[in-house]
């Protein structure tokens, strides 16, 4: 290999090197970062999985694929759009004797 070679697979790599820094967090952070507000909770929906038996309506682990049966509450959670769907939903508030 000649030195101009050596030079621009160095210089290659390097940018290759920021690309990932730069697109991994922006990725993680804008893409697939989910906020759930106070007096919400989440619904999370696998986009990839094992059909569900044919007497099941909800996943109850996320090998699965559709509405999981675990809700999320409020807070922050990171989702792969390729493997999940999600929905908000706001909490219903109870009042005691009224169940």
């Amino acid at each position: 290999m000649n030195v101009p070679q050596k030079s621009r697979m160095t210089n290659t790599l390097i940018m290759l090197g920021v690309a990932v820094l730069v697109v991994v967090p922006f990725w993680y952070w804008f893409i697939e970062r989910v906020e759930v507000r106070a007096e919400q909770f989440l619904i999370r929906i696998h986009r990839l999985g094992d059909n569900l038996p044919e007497d099941e309506i909800v996943a109850t682990d996320p090998r699965f694929k559709g509405v999981q049966l675990e809700e999320l509450p409020e807070g922050r959670y990171f989702l792969n759009p390729i493997f999940w769907g999600y929905e908000i939903h706001p909490v219903i508030k109870v009042p005691p004797g009224k169940c």
